[in-house]
């Protein structure tokens, strides 16, 4: 058994990388198989940021040197989507609380609605005066996620949040003109420059809003693709029944029931119960 699982291609938001070609803008992108969806359940207990990268050189063709930490955040969550509409398609829906009166809200969107286009501005390097400094940046990248994943247990979240603005700090020119070493920068322009980044990467932070059908007040949510798509591939438990489902049906080996891409393992499991439904063995 041989299984199919075509790459799609999908242009990405920034599309470069610090040192890279800036003409670089598509890869292609496949949807999950047993293998990734296992990949998710062992490691669930690893950083974030870290399996998220693993995920995406599995599944994502044409990467830069690197891999995948090598992109931008905006870039990553893109993929992810791309991965995620890829394995279970366009329609999103999830729950989200009522920050005013509590009440829980089923949300239903469309994938495609939280991807944005290629950007205008592509970088690798970007410069803007904040505070009165003239300060010359790139983008996050997934490399510098896994670093602040890290750094926050020893340093606490705040801390290596600044640490990460800090270290896409490339040059500083101070209101006097001479250049100012990252550190000493005030904690005012990094907060600045945090800011701007997110201008310059609007794709790194995915916000879904909606209104309270109760209290009519406006709901706003930060949505974590990463996060989002690891809750729906669960915590490995049913992919083992579906591979025991299988196996002792079609007596393939675990080996190439993982290696089903997710829809058309589903798919089989599906005819499947169709066949035991309908008395037939």
């Amino acid at each position: 058994m041989t299984p199919r699982n075509r790459y799609e291609p999908v242009e990405l938001p920034c599309g470069v990388v610090p040192g890279g070609d800036a003409d670089r803008l598509r890869v292609g992108v496949r949807s999950l198989t047993g293998d990734e969806e296992w990949l998710l359940a062992d490691r669930r207990h690893e950083y974030a940021a870290v399996v998220a990268t693993a995920l995406l050189d599995v599944c994502v063709e044409g990467l830069p040197e690197g891999g995948s930490a090598a992109l931008s955040v905006g870039d990553r969550e893109a993929l992810l989507l791309s991965v995620r509409r890829a394995t279970f398609g366009e329609t999103v829906q999830c729950v989200r609380a009522c920050s005013s009166c509590g009440e829980q809200l089923d949300l239903e969107f469309a994938i495609r609605d939280l991807l944005h286009p290629a950007y205008g501005r592509r970088g690798p390097v970007f410069e803007a005066e904040l505070g009165g400094h003239v300060v010359r940046f790139r983008l996050p990248t997934g490399a510098d996620q896994e670093a602040a994943s890290r750094a926050a247990v020893r340093d606490g979240v705040e801390r290596a949040g600044e640490d990460l603005i800090r270290a896409c700090v490339l040059s500083v020119s101070g209101p006097d003109g001479a250049a100012t070493a990252r550190d000493r920068l005030p904690g005012e322009v990094v907060l600045a420059l945090s800011g701007e980044i997110s201008r310059c990467d609007p794709q790194a932070e995915l916000t879904v809003v909606t209104t309270c059908a109760v209290c009519g007040d406006p709901v706003e949510s930060l949505f974590d693709s990463f996060a989002f798509l690891r809750s729906e591939v669960g915590s490995g438990r049913g992919l083992l029944t579906e591979v025991h489902r299988l196996a002792s049906y079609y007596h393939w080996s675990e080996r190439d029931i993982l290696a089903l891409p997710t829809r058309r393992r589903r798919a089989y499991l599906s005819l499947r119960e169709e066949a035991l439904a309908g008395g037939r063995s």
